[in-house]
């Protein structure tokens, strides 16, 4: 069980979602689940869309996005970037990464002009964060800290070092720093990235 993420290029707005309506399988529906998030839409209307352009998704299992975003809320904090507490509570702020952060909510649809601004992020700080990643030692403390917390729910799983469990982890979490980065500049070529 886990996250699946997908984004969708050229997505062209057809109609307002009627109750029973049947539609071919190229078009996608848009409807929030939680009308907070609504602001992350970029006043795109809910409904039906055909998707004119490219898609992608990606998956991952509960466990490693709450590790992923742990990790990039511990690097969002030391570099002073985002306040820690804004960036869990607040996506509409213009701080990096807020609406990533926020993205925790099963089912939030993010529209063009948010998923710009995340693509952009993603490109500009990757250089500085794949060096916190792999060079700071509070971040690898957090990393070690997940490692540890994994190794108590699962102790059948075998145990290999220290390491290079965080060497592994640093590899996964710059892996999926990358998808994260297709997904938002595909979705902001007037689309959508959804999370279910």
């Amino acid at each position: 069980m886990g996250y699946s993420f997908y984004a969708y290029s050229k997505a062209r707005f057809l109609e307002t979602d009627g109750p029973g309506k049947h539609h071919p399988n190229e078009v996608l529906h848009i409807l929030l689940e939680y009308e907070e998030d609504r602001f992350l839409l970029d006043g795109q209307l809910e409904g039906v869309y055909q998707v004119t352009g490219e898609e992608k998704d990606f998956n991952m299992c509960f466990g490693n996005y709450n590790t992923w975003r742990t990790i990039m809320f511990k690097i969002l904090d030391k570099i002073s970037l985002a306040n820690s507490q804004t960036a869990w509570d607040d996506a509409g702020e213009d701080g990096i990464f807020h609406a990533m952060i926020h993205l925790c909510t099963y089912g939030v649809i993010i529209g063009p002009v948010t998923s710009k601004k995340l693509a952009g992020d993603f490109k500009n700080y990757r250089s500085t964060i794949e060096e916190l990643v792999n060079n700071d030692q509070e971040v690898r403390e957090v990393i070690e800290g997940e490692i540890a917390e994994e190794r108590e729910e699962y102790p059948q799983q075998p145990e290999m070092a220290m390491d290079q469990a965080v060497e592994e982890k640093r590899q996964y979490f710059m892996e999926y720093y990358d998808y994260f980065c297709e997904l938002f500049t595909l979705s902001s070529n007037d689309g959508f990235m959804r999370m279910s």
